[in-house]
């Protein structure tokens, strides 16, 4: 139905790590200001306590996105006049919970369909392995191999039913297929 994603605060976090982005430095040391206009989307970001939309534009290094441009009315055209290849919805959260998601989902529907949906239904749940699989996926294709601190293999095993050597496990099996693709 549409290019998205619901990202979370620590998402942004990563984002920004992953393209040495310092999260509370006013400037970066390379000084291109496109780089630096990034980075201050990302802070603002992070700063808000609302649902916000970053937009993905077409590029070169977005692999898959570059040749999509997105239909709904209203988007905002990049410096080249392009509509954005990818809608990211960020909840006012540090992780991307149930409710969050929800919420964010109601947001673009009502932001971008014009459908005020009332509730979101499960179709089906994502295993806690399609989740890690689909974060990698999606992840190496945009930033390069993502990286699972301890703390955050802790915190994913706390919130399901695996131990932290059962999601290590499931980690090292979903960088090892994306490797392999």
């Amino acid at each position: 139905m549409a290019w998205i994603e619901v990202g979370s605060k620590q998402r942004l976090r990563d984002i920004m790590e992953a393209e040495l982005f310092p999260i509370e430095a006013p400037e970066l040391p390379s000084g291109d200001p496109r780089e630096e206009k990034e980075a201050a989307e990302l802070r603002r970001l992070l700063a808000s306590n609302e649902i916000e939309c970053r937009y993905l534009y077409a590029q070169l290094e977005y692999g898959k996105l570059r040749r999509r441009e997105l239909p709904y009315p209203g988007l905002p055209k990049d410096e080249r006049g392009l509509l954005p290849a990818m809608i990211q919805i960020i909840p006012p959260s540090r992780y991307l919970e149930r409710e969050a998601l929800e919420r964010s989902v109601l947001f673009f529907c009502e932001k971008f369909l014009d459908i005020r949906a009332q509730k979101v239904v499960h179709l089906r749940f994502l295993s806690v392995e399609e989740a890690i699989g689909s974060y990698v996926d999606f992840t190496s294709d945009m930033f390069g191999k993502p990286e699972f601190s301890d703390e955050r293999i802790r915190e994913i095993a706390e919130k399901s039913d695996k131990s932290e050597n059962g999601i290590r496990e499931l980690v090292t099996r979903a960088l090892r297929k994306k490797a392999a693709e």
